[in-house]
């Protein structure tokens, strides 16, 4: 079965596959930056639907909704030195409600400008590095966001931002384990096939914050049986794919078999739905950070090497050294 659908994934037409994912990231983040900037809220509002409504999927299986609304939300980096540009963005987001008061992403993005504001104040920094004066208003910027988007629940938590806004705000806040635990089985009751959900919970999750690799598994494998009866366990490979990358590094899948045996099966039942060139990709990448050479072999063999350089990425490992190992160079 594995032999076959390598077999297949090499005749594939690359135009098909990297290409065209990194072309639709990119379309979707300069929709969403250039709209609200020139506040065009009416697009953004039906863009937003149709992809919410058809649970539009990019070709590597990501939602078109989030790659939208991060480009929304890019118009102002975390690390932005201005903080006027912080209020602009609450200004803006205010005249789209005032536009339209009943846009789930309009009442969103002003949610997310004021946890932002919290964290202009705060730094990215560690705790220790803090001026203890800005405390005080981090604390009082993501409270005003819980509770803008609390009040609006009913309203709101039908679009599944709503959950992943509040997780990230639930990070800042330094939710207990339990009242983050349980507003994460609801999360996932609701929408449990987005992505983003889960993803915000490995920032939480994560030793920096107030997890651990035992905790980011246990959760890992909760959402394999929230959603394996729709794409198997490639929710898996997604939570650790991301873990790796973003919050742990690459030793929470290096030296990990059981972790890896688990992600391997989830890149293959990924590949069933989304045989593109980007997951194809970066599943080589994993099979090298594994050090599992048959599989990263395999993989090698099925990649248009035109098409590595936006996919592969540069959280490394180093993709020449790897294709080596892979081909016994």
């Amino acid at each position: 079965m594995r032999t076959i659908m390598l077999a297949m994934l090499m005749l594939l037409p690359p135009c098909l596959a990297v290409a065209g994912e990194a072309e639709i990231r990119d379309e979707l983040a300069a929709q969403g930056r250039e709209f609200f900037l020139t506040e065009r809220f009416s697009d953004l509002d039906y863009l937003a639907g149709e992809y919410f409504g058809n649970g539009s999927r990019t070709l590597s299986g990501q939602w078109m909704l989030d790659k939208l609304h991060d480009g929304i939300l890019s118009t102002v980096p975390c690390g932005c030195k201005d903080e006027e540009e912080i209020i602009e963005m609450e200004q803006r987001a205010a005249r789209w409600i005032a536009e339209n008061p009943n846009s789930p992403t309009a009442h969103l993005v002003y949610a997310e400008a004021l946890r932002k504001h919290g964290w202009w104040f705060r730094g990215t920094g560690y705790a220790k590095d803090v001026k203890p004066e800005s405390w005080k208003p981090f604390g009082e910027y993501l409270e005003a966001a819980r509770s803008y988007l609390m009040e609006r629940k009913e309203m709101l938590a039908g679009d599944p931002r709503w959950y992943s806004t509040m997780l990230r705000i639930a990070n800042g806040q330094s939710w207990s384990m339990e009242d983050f635990s349980a507003f994460l089985e609801e999360a996932t009751e609701q929408h449990p096939y987005y992505y983003m959900i889960y993803y915000e919970a490995i920032q939480y999750l994560s030793p920096k914050w107030h997890g651990n690799p035992a905790l980011l598994d246990g959760m890992a494998r909760f959402a394999v049986s929230m959603t394996q009866d729709g794409e198997g366990k490639a929710i898996y490979a997604r939570i650790y794919w991301s873990a790796s990358d973003v919050q742990f590094g690459h030793g929470v899948v290096s030296g990990q078999p059981e972790v890896w045996a688990t992600m391997r099966q989830g890149f293959y039942d990924m590949l069933e739905s989304y045989p593109d060139q980007w997951n194809i990709i970066n599943f080589a990448r994993f099979s090298c950070i594994a050090r599992d050479q048959e599989i990263a072999g395999e993989l090698f063999a099925a990649i248009d090497e035109d098409l590595v350089n936006r996919a592969w990425g540069t959280r490394g490992p180093d993709y020449g050294q790897c294709r080596e190992w892979a081909k016994g160079i």
